[in-house]
């Protein structure tokens, strides 16, 4: 009884013993041949100057992340959420060498991942400003989809609490660059939680001229694969993917999809099915300029289908560029249009402001 006692009493000591034991064969540059590195610039809205770490505090912030580097193939994802957890109730010039300590494992590509990647994490869910040009340039230069991927969530989850435009470019840049489906996922998954801040629009530019041949017959071929598809799911699938490859394609091809499918939701003299999918494929590339064309088809369009999908897609663009315009266009198709279809996709973006008796 006396021994298991005693044993008991020094479990605690043996485990801090055992952390500062295995933190000092953890990756730290910060404080290597005992000199201090200075402190990174500020950037943007940066945190007050934080101090250099010294020996202890390196010390005491490998001790806080040493649970972050388990052994490979290990679940890091809850190490991180209590390293984060304990960096909170730190103070403050452990937060620095926790953060500095995590800047320098990022950038150090002689890392292993799993000593890297955890660290993006770290960084972003700390809300560490000053770590979102690094975790950037993570993002669009690293080499690793293992790397660019986890950067890639910290940032959507930074610019989900804090809406920075910088941060939203970035994303962008990277969901049109990155050929990593992993990596696009990620990014999609933020942006479609926060809607891109626009501007309201008040002034839209002109329908674009014709594309050229070659450009047309790209757009042409990758619009054939929504009509190609089944009804459905299917469809709208193909709706997506197509979408998806607008935005990888460059500025012309994606000229020449925009002015097919204003030509097609134009021309009656075209089956529905060529037509519908178009306003979806304008809305959900982001192209805000179409705006009077959708609103025309919600208002005139003598097809059912084509109003009520016009309906959704300009609420959609309402969502996230919460126009005056769209709103009363919505209020006034809310009022005139006797299709319940209708008036049931308006009534979910305006909500209360639709007009007594209207969806019913």
């Amino acid at each position: 009884m006396r021994r298991t006692t005693m044993y008991r009493s020094c479990r605690l000591p043996i485990c801090v013993l055992c952390l500062i034991v295995v933190s000092s064969l953890l990756p730290c540059s910060v404080c290597a041949d005992g000199q201090q590195s200075q402190p990174p610039e500020a950037v943007g809205e940066a945190a007050d100057q934080l101090p250099r770490p010294d020996e202890a505090h390196c010390q005491a912030a490998r001790i806080l992340l040493a649970p972050i580097w388990p052994a490979p193939g290990q679940v890091q994802y809850g190490a991180i959420d209590l390293a984060v957890r304990a960096y909170k109730q730190s103070d403050v010039a452990t937060q620095y060498a926790v953060i500095w300590l995590c800047l320098t494992s990022i950038r150090d590509k002689t890392l292993a991942l799993p000593d890297r990647w955890p660290c993006c994490y770290v960084i972003g869910r700390c809300g560490y400003m000053r770590g979102v040009p690094d975790l950037i340039d993570v993002m669009l230069h690293d080499e690793e989809e293992a790397m660019r991927a986890p950067a890639a969530e910290a940032l959507g989850e930074m610019y989900e609490s804090t809406g920075k435009a910088t941060i939203r470019d970035a994303l962008l840049e990277a969901r049109k660059t990155d050929r990593s489906k992993r990596v696009r996922d990620a990014i999609d998954r933020h942006l479609k939680r926060i809607a891109a801040p626009v501007a309201p629009v008040t002034h839209v530019a002109p329908v674009p001229n014709p594309p050229d041949g070659v450009h047309r017959r790209s757009a042409d071929a990758l619009l054939r694969r929504i009509w190609s598809a089944e009804p459905g799911k299917p469809k709208f699938d193909a709706i997506d993917a197509v979408v998806e490859e607008y935005m990888r394609s460059d500025a012309a091809t994606q000229h020449a999809v925009i002015w097919l499918c204003l030509t097609y939701i134009k021309d009656k003299g075209r089956t529905l099915p060529d037509r519908w999918p178009c306003c979806y494929v304008i809305d959900r590339s982001m192209y805000v300029q179409a705006m009077p064309d959708l609103i025309d088809v919600l208002l005139y369009d003598e097809a059912e289908t084509m109003r009520a999908v016009a309906a959704e897609a300009l609420g959609e663009m309402y969502k996230s560029t919460t126009s005056a315009t769209i709103r009363e266009a919505l209020l006034r198709a809310a009022q005139l249009d006797k299709s319940k279809w209708v008036r049931d996709t308006i009534a979910k973006y305006v909500g209360r402001d639709m007009p007594a008796g209207a969806s019913q």
